[in-house]
């Protein structure tokens, strides 16, 4: 309870394909402790279903979070209000706080989501929940490793030379226009390699020159290797 005797509530909202039984009953870290916590500090729990099992609080879920508050308020006296979830719960969390400030004393989120609109998963659901259509165009075609790559080892060897050090080769998820060459040109032995960039599509995006330099020296060994 708070300190002037007024009812504390935790309410946490569960995750995509869920339902109120998981804060309620799972015995996962962040459920169990959930209630723990609630336990501990004497504060009223409650694990609503809030509209549906994909709601990612539009609209309808919204609506049904403030009733519930406002039920709480009227029927048990609640004045500090306690918002936590994982998962699609977390990033409702967050969206609720963003549009609910004044409701919330706190808010935790487990695992959430921020960008609804690069993430590729459950965007069916997430466009039901907010009212909206979902259309998909101009992917980049997948850049596979290739474990076995004539440019990629002579690289290696070149920097070594130029540098005295090994470097560091690395395959990492992310969409490349090397991909958009590979799939028009089968067989492609592509590397890809840049300068130093930092803060990369923000408006603090800033380039190191003495790194493009020494990418320029880089390639103009690598042609001539070749």
């Amino acid at each position: 309870a708070a300190a002037d005797g007024a009812l504390d509530v935790l309410i946490a909202l569960h995750g995509h394909g869920s339902d109120r039984t998981q804060f309620a009953t799972q015995d996962r870290g962040e459920c169990k402790s959930t209630r723990e916590i609630a336990a501990e500090r004497g504060m009223l729990f409650v694990s609503p279903d809030y509209r549906a099992k994909t709601s990612w609080m539009g609209p309808a879920a919204e609506s049904d979070m403030l009733d519930l508050i406002a039920l709480l308020k009227r029927q048990r006296g609640v004045r500090r209000i306690f918002l936590c979830g994982g998962s699609m719960g977390g990033t409702g969390t967050l969206t609720f706080a963003a549009r609910h400030p004044e409701l919330l004393s706190g808010i935790v989120a487990f695992n959430p989501l921020a960008d609804h609109l690069s993430y590729t998963k459950f965007q069916d659901a997430i466009a039901a929940s907010f009212g909206a259509t979902v259309e998909s165009r101009n992917h980049y075609p997948a850049w596979e490793y290739k474990k076995d790559s004539i440019l990629r080892d002579t690289m290696t060897r070149v920097y070594t030379e130029l540098t005295g050090k090994t470097p560091v080769i690395e395959a990492i998820h992310a969409g490349l226009e090397c991909g958009l060459f590979a799939e028009k040109l089968p067989g492609l032995d592509a590397v890809s390699i840049g300068p130093e960039m930092y803060d990369i599509h923000t408006p603090r995006e800033r380039l190191s020159i003495s790194s493009s330099v020494r990418t320029y020296q880089f390639v103009k060994a690598i042609l001539a290797a070749l």
